[in-house]
């Protein structure tokens, strides 16, 4: 009766939130409501825009962040034997941080790209583990592909050269 009442209390904002400064949930910020979370969020953000200030004036480069899906928030077959209790697959709240950083984006002086489109359709399959939302290999050049092409596109990286046989492993 302890134990089950002590993890209860654990989970409880009343408590969580004074002694950690966040809800108990890993995963908060996709399974509770935007207006709830903004300012977590929030905070998130204003460490990504000292992080920007920081690589723009010390490093003299170009900072851009990608936002990068879990398989719960885009799919139902990824990762089928995850039994976390954690979040919600595909669950009403899910996107609620790809609709924060869509909403900030354009305010901000560096590139915010969610990846939520390029994971939603592709065809490559199983991008995830079977019982944990890691990526396996395929899920890691996948990620890796789908941030290329857009930093491609960001006028980062030139596009690969059509030489054959030039490539070595």
């Amino acid at each position: 009766m302890l134990g089950k009442w002590g993890r209860e209390v654990v989970k409880a904002d009343w408590f969580t939130k004074p002694l950690w400064g966040t809800p108990w949930q890993r995963y908060f910020p996709m399974e509770r409501p935007l207006s709830e979370t903004r300012p977590y969020l929030d905070e998130l953000t204003s460490n990504l825009d000292e992080t920007n200030r920081y690589v723009t004036d010390e490093l003299h480069t170009k900072f851009v962040t990608f936002i990068m899906p879990r398989s719960v928030q885009y799919s139902k077959t990824e990762t089928p034997n995850d039994h976390s209790d954690e979040y919600t697959r595909l669950g009403p709240w899910s996107l609620e941080p790809f609709s924060y950083f869509a909403e900030v984006a354009p305010s901000k002086p560096y590139p915010i790209i969610s990846l939520l489109e390029d994971f939603r359709h592709t065809k490559e399959f199983p991008l995830t583990m079977d019982h944990d939302p890691h990526h396996t290999s395929l899920g890691n050049k996948v990620s890796a592909r789908f941030i290329w092409q857009h930093l491609q596109q960001q006028g980062l990286f030139p596009p690969p050269a059509n030489s054959v046989g030039t490539m070595s492993r």
